[in-house]
């Protein structure tokens, strides 16, 4: 896993929306940027959000794109459901839960106003390891893995390099890319859960990001 380093900007913007004002800047001070994040569900979701964030207005910024501020509704949404696929074994943009079945039932359950919506969805670990490589234990209890092939051990992952890994694996991908990229959004926030079913790896990790404007 590659990890990037940080591209500094030089200018900020206020954004509005209906009934408050948020700001964004390309240089976000992340909380507990390289502290490792925790498997067992008791991560820091503000620091988590803020190092996603930090991560997508790094690729906009770079493109002369106005950075993304902090929502706290989206983040509220956006932790709620990742909470709902990790409780109910469900990884998609439609959901069963009756009144929250799309992003915008899900946006109108959660009082956000008529305004333009996106999202990204992803599956991730608490070490840097690349899906569909072969590992071996260490030791499971202390998260310790070591790459089959190469023999290295993995590392654990920060909110830092987690939140690169998450931002660097959506631009990967045409349509994920579209929404990190997209002029039209202005608003971001960042949900993650744990998948209590999946301990192949000390934890999978189901993201949420949730994207407004307009």
């Amino acid at each position: 896993m590659t990890l990037r380093n940080a591209i500094r900007c030089l200018f900020a913007a206020v954004l509005m929306c209906p009934g408050a004002a948020f700001a964004a800047s390309c240089d976000v001070d992340v909380p507990k940027a390289e502290q490792i994040v925790p498997n067992d569900g008791t991560h820091d979701a503000t620091a988590l959000s803020e190092a996603v964030r930090a991560a997508t207005n790094t690729v906009r910024c770079a493109r002369g794109l106005a950075p993304l501020a902090t929502d706290p509704a989206l983040v509220d949404m956006a932790e709620r459901y990742s909470r709902d696929m990790a409780q109910r074994g469900f990884f998609a943009h439609q959901s069963p839960v009756e009144g929250r079945e799309t992003l915008r039932k899900r946006a109108d359950d959660a009082g956000i106003g008529n305004v333009n919506l996106a999202e990204n969805l992803i599956t991730g670990f608490f070490v840097d390891y690349d899906d569909g490589d072969r590992f071996s234990v260490v030791d499971r209890d202390a998260c310790e893995f070591r790459d089959a092939d190469s023999g290295r051990l993995y590392d654990r992952l920060t909110y830092r390099t987690m939140a690169d890994d998450l931002v660097a694996r959506w631009m990967d991908s045409t349509g994920h890319r579209r929404n990190i990229l997209s002029a039209d959004l202005t608003r971001h926030g960042f949900g993650m859960a744990v998948d209590p079913k999946d301990s192949a790896l000390c934890g999978k990790t189901l993201g949420t990001q949730v994207f407004a404007g307009g």
